[in-house]
């Protein structure tokens, strides 16, 4: 009896993710910056895809991104919505 080999799993689908960037302070809420909104005009809002992004866990129980894949993704098509 010989083993036949195992498909491979489809790649995964591409899904867009909107975080938050600027400087720890400014995302903390901890600089001196006027706020506007949640946010002081620092931080801005980027959309990266999720599925290839890396996020590890933060000190504060929030996703920190440490390698971003810019949306549109390159890497696979992308989830039709």
């Amino acid at each position: 009896m010989t083993s036949q080999p195992r498909p491979a799993a489809p790649e995964p689908k591409c899904l867009p993710t909107t975080i938050y960037a600027g400087d720890t302070y400014c995302l903390y809420q901890e600089c001196d910056h006027t706020p506007v909104g949640r946010y002081c005009t620092e931080v801005r809002e980027e959309t990266v895809c999720n599925t290839h992004s890396r996020f590890v866990m933060a000190e504060d129980d929030f996703d920190e991104l440490v390698h971003a894949e810019p949306w549109p993704c390159k890497q696979t098509p992308a989830v039709a919505r």
